[in-house]
């Protein structure tokens, strides 16, 4: 049983002279105790990763689910602008007439448009804020219609626009101690990409909410496959079902009949 056992786990002999060896060599169990008695907390190990080398996508993934991320010089905004709006662009073509207005309301304010509370965070927030900080002019973003929803440009038009701060913005990655008040400026670029990743998000909401229908979705190959074969299967156990029946009477039948013979 002990072979059997040992050889499922994958347990060599020479596995476990090496598991001896590297236990003698170990570091010794340090006190678990102090000179008084009291009990000394058990320190571990922790190995941090340096995410710094990850790539723009991973960087991306990690941004949206709340996780540590790190740009360096190497990050390019007008790349990620435009990976972040690119799944919009196919959702919002479908019907261009009626989400044109709407993007024009989530990615540009108005000059003359007053900030109050209750409007949400837009793109041109978002980059007058970098603007600011890479002193440098804020990018002018292009007036998006019904034609360019529904040729699907507007993304690599508005990502044009923004090109005029990759260079600032790596320029000043590039300081290792650059911070925003308090704040490392890598920092607070994820900060100002999350408000980015909202301005998409409450776009994509809104076009879930307005694809929801009552209309029943005619079912696929598979499904209709499936249905067919229940059909077959209802009808020939109906056809058993009457078989067996018809059967049964005749059976029954030719029993009276004999009954009624031997009686006689």
């Amino acid at each position: 049983m002990f072979r059997r056992a040992r050889r499922n786990i994958g347990l060599t002999p020479e596995r476990h002279i090496k598991a001896v060896n590297e236990n003698r060599t170990a570091e010794p169990p340090r006190p678990i105790s102090g000179e008084k008695g009291y009990r000394i907390p058990r320190q571990y190990a922790q190995h941090v990763r340096d995410h710094s080398a990850d790539s723009q996508e991973t960087k991306r993934a990690r941004r949206r689910s709340h996780l540590t991320v790190e740009y360096g010089p190497e990050f390019v905004l007008s790349a990620e602008v435009a990976a972040v709006l690119a799944p919009l662009a196919e959702r919002l073509a479908a019907d261009p007439d009626r989400w044109a207005p709407r993007l024009r309301y989530a990615l540009r304010r108005a000059p003359d448009e007053t900030p109050y509370a209750d409007r949400p965070t837009a793109l041109t927030d978002v980059l007058a804020a970098i603007a600011r900080v890479v002193r440098a002019d804020a990018p002018e973003l292009p007036e998006i219609d019904a034609a360019a929803l529904r040729q699907r440009s507007w993304v690599e038009s508005v990502a044009a626009a923004v090109r005029r701060l990759d260079a600032p913005l790596a320029a000043e990655l590039a300081w290792p101690h650059r911070t925003v008040g308090d704040q490392p400026l890598s920092d607070w670029l994820v900060a100002r990409l999350r408000e980015l990743d909202g301005v998409v998000r409450r776009l994509a909401a809104a076009a879930d909410r307005a694809a929801v229908t009552d209309a029943v979705p005619r079912p696929d190959a598979e499904r209709r496959a499936v249905e067919a074969l229940r059909a077959r299967h209802a009808a020939e156990r109906k056809a058993l079902r009457a078989r067996h029946a018809a059967e049964a009477a005749a059976f029954a039948a030719a029993r009276k009949i004999k009954n009624v013979e031997v009686t006689r």
